[in-house]
């Protein structure tokens, strides 16, 4: 054995022979014979832990259009079993098993990882009406009381009569309990499914009574409403604290108040207008009444707001209607369908956040008199009417749930553990993440939707792709309007050739269709639009001849002329709902920075409201008093130029990357999307798709067809292009962007 001892010191790397220590900080080297330094070992292992994804090429997978890949954070898109796509460098591997209660994906990359946990629901299933179980009979302007998913369905106006069948909702199935002591329909009623009040309402005539429920009968409790008989009337709060609000006695429509302290009902002053058939939510002492009938002649938006004192007034809700059904507390509600006066019936929802009413999706069928249950977040719509027969359909409206996660992440380094609605965790890979805490099947959501409720980002952001398909085409024609969702949109005269026209088609998601009596009462192109649907406001244009001031409401089946602009202008950005919005720039006889707004009946403007940068073409996104515009031209210039508005004033914000006009645009102040155009200088329609965040614009995935002058609407990650024109003349083609989830390259367990 060699004598490792020299001078009594131990040996140094200098006694070594040249070849054998190893000072190379990349360690190419494959050998068995050099040892090497310690620096050269830390420099590569320090060089390693810092590689992140991000770092590698991006991933490709052109067979299978199914999975999206995006280039920043290398993400992709799983939609199928067993899929497995590998890096080109670094030898990182994925792969995925998806079933209803565990999804498992691997990585062998190396280098330190972010786990970014949310609330699936926050980003991608927010907001939406999912189909539940009917009730046994069908009937319309029943009462109601409970929540969601302990519910109580009281009488109703079955076959003509006053019913007074009750029945509880279990959250997945309906129970008949006790019948009313006296059949009504159009009642109040208040409290929890096991101690309810029904007063008032109609049973053959005008009812004062007052009824109160044990969780299995009936009693009357001998308490007449103070002011008299009354139907179509409201009510809200707790069997033993509740109000009365509005209604209709026979003859007249009411404006009286009253509540009900457990033992009788007192006065509580008077709301602004006689109204009925209103929505009402809240507390006794701290309600919200919405909409309705306003003195027997027309639908109404107006929200007022009880202090436990006076009635207030609050923001009007976008679309005018009756016969709705209501959710929630006076500072985070729920409006549910309704139907207008002599006019359809509605699908249409709205959220109020105590200071403004926002649209949220509609209901899967449109009804009037139908009940509403639960929270903003949780709610329950039950039967009603579809202008044809009585409906016993229910859906769930599930809205944003912020939940607490718990996330273990494991590994061969280090255990990380973080409660919070969006845990960060920076792990190594590979890694084991325990997700606990997440809601229970009776909180609503059914077990197979556990998976869905976790979504999982790794080092990057939500992709998106734009997806076309020839069923989806519509009239090929350019400077046209639009307005609506995604999947429920609208597109608005617009020019083939040299012709301006009036046609208006609508969109459900699988195809465009067309009637006679939707389209516009005078063609016309270069328009602007805002709203939904069923309603939409559109305004301005050109008719071939001259720019206008027209301004007309769509209620879903016909237009309705309202107020003119105050300004003739065409190819304006519109923002905003039907009964506020903005009119934004344009040309009248000059390239315009006007802003005008409008408030459902009138259109206004001030000075202070003007855009900085005068232009046409531009676009918008956001409402009234929270909007973008960004984009447009003048005679000279293309702008990337983007401002926005706080109400009184434009400030402005980061450019877009590509300067452009006639460009789409979709989504709110704060999360937009940009896309298609035209630079003017060249001729050149874009197919350029960016998102902006509120502070900075980014690139996203291009259109399938470069385009311009084409309509557009819906939000940040599901917005809709269609039509315009390019270079190879007018298109029909409709274009949908969807954000795409996701996955993290971790083994993924999900308890609840």
């Amino acid at each position: 054995m060699p004598n490792l001892i020299r001078s009594g010191k131990n040996i140094k790397t200098a006694d070594f022979a040249a070849d054998v220590v190893d000072t190379d900080t990349s360690l190419t080297a494959d050998s068995d014979q050099r040892v090497a330094t310690q620096k050269a070992t830390k420099a590569y292992a320090d060089s390693k832990l810092s590689m992140d994804l991000s770092s590698y090429p991006t991933l490709s997978n052109p067979d299978n259009a199914d999975f999206l890949i995006v280039d920043k954070g290398s993400l992709q898109k799983i939609t199928k079993a067993n899929f497995t796509a590998s890096l080109s460098s670094g030898s990182a591997t994925t792969s995925v098993e998806l079933t209803s209660q565990q999804a498992e994906v691997q990585v062998n990359a190396p280098g330190p990882k972010k786990l970014i946990v949310t609330n699936w629901f926050q980003h991608f299933a927010r907001n939406t009406w999912a189909t539940s179980t009917s009730v046994s009979v069908a009937r319309n302007t029943p009462g109601r009381a409970g929540t969601q998913n302990a519910g109580l369905i009281i009488g109703g106006h079955v076959n003509s009569s006053a019913g007074s069948l009750t029945e509880k909702f279990h959250g997945n199935f309906w129970s008949a309990t006790g019948n009313l002591v006296t059949g009504r329909f159009s009642s109040g009623s208040a409290g929890v499914q096991n101690a309810a009040l029904a007063f008032a309402g109609y049973g053959g005539a005008p009812l004062n009574s007052t009824e109160g429920f044990n969780g299995f009968t009936w009693t009357n409790l001998n308490q007449a409403v103070s002011n008299g008989t009354r139907y179509h009337t409201l009510g809200t709060g707790k069997q033993y604290a509740a109000m009365c609000a509005g209604g209709y006695n026979g003859s007249a429509v009411l404006d009286k108040t009253e509540v009900y302290n457990g033992n009788a009902w007192s006065s509580a002053g008077t709301i602004s207008s006689t109204r009925m058939s209103s929505a009402m939510m809240g507390l006794s002492n701290a309600s919200l009444i919405v909409a309705g009938n306003l003195n027997n002649s027309s639908d109404s938006d107006v929200t007022e707001r009880f202090n436990g004192e006076v009635w207030l007034a609050e923001s009007n809700v976008n679309t005018p209607r009756q016969s709705l059904a209501g959710s929630g507390t006076q500072n985070a509600a729920l409006i549910i369908g309704g139907g207008l006066e002599g006019g359809p019936v509605q699908s249409a929802c709205e959220s109020f956040n105590g200071f403004v009413w926002m649209v949220q999706n509609g209901l899967n069928l449109a009804r009037k008199g139908l009940l509403g249950l639960g929270t903003q977040n949780a709610a329950l719509a039950v039967a009603g009417n579809d202008d044809v027969a009585n409906r016993a359909e229910a859906e769930k409206w599930i809205g944003e749930m912020p939940m607490t996660f718990q996330v273990t992440a494991k590994s061969a380094d280090e255990v990380v553990t973080q409660e919070s609605e969006h845990p960060v965790l920076n792990l190594k890979a590979p890694v084991d993440v325990q997700i606990e805490n997440l809601p229970k099947p009776n909180s609503g959501i059914r077990p197979d939707e556990i998976l869905d409720l976790v979504e999982l980002d790794f080092l990057g952001w939500h992709g998106g792709v734009w997806a076309t398909n020839a069923a989806w085409n519509a009239t090929s024609r350019r400077a046209v309007g639009g307005c609506g969702t995604q999947k429920a949109a609208l597109s608005i005269g617009g020019r083939i050739s040299s012709t301006t026209i009036d046609t208006v088609e609508k969109f459900d998601g699988a195809s465009w269709t067309n009637q006679a009596g939707w389209n516009l009462p005078q063609p016309r192109h270069a328009l602007s639009s805002t709203g939904i649907q069923g309603a939409c406001l559109s305004f301005g244009g050109h008719d071939g001849t001259q720019n206008l001031d027209r301004s007309e409401k769509f209620n879903g089946t016909s237009w309705i002329t309202t107020s003119a602009l105050l300004s003739s202008t065409d190819n304006a950005a519109g923002i905003g709902v039907q009964n506020a919005s903005l009119c934004v720039g344009g040309f009248g006889t000059t390239y315009q920075a006007d802003t005008e707004k409008f408030d459902g009946l009138n259109w206004s403007h001030q000075s202070g409201w003007d855009l900085n940068v005068s232009r046409w073409t531009l676009s918008g996104a956001g409402r009234q008093n929270a909007a973008l515009a960004f984009g447009g031209a003048n005679a000279t210039d293309d702008f990337a130029t983007a401002e926005k508005f706080n109400g009184t004033a434009w400030v402005a914000t980061a450019d877009l990357n590509v300067a452009r006009s006639s460009l789409g645009g979709s989504g709110g102040q704060n999360a937009a999307l940009a896309f298609s155009g035209l630079v003017n200088a060249t001729g050149t329609s874009h197919a350029t798709s960016e998102r902006f965040n509120g502070a900075a614009w980014h690139l996203a995935s291009e259109l399938n067809t470069p385009r311009n002058n084409g309509g557009s609407t819906g939000t940040q990650n599901a917005a809709a292009c269609f039509s315009g024109k390019n270079s190879g003349g007018l298109l029909a083609s409709t274009e949908l962007f969807q954000t795409e989830l996701s996955h993290s390259l971790y083994r993924v367990t999900v308890t609840y």
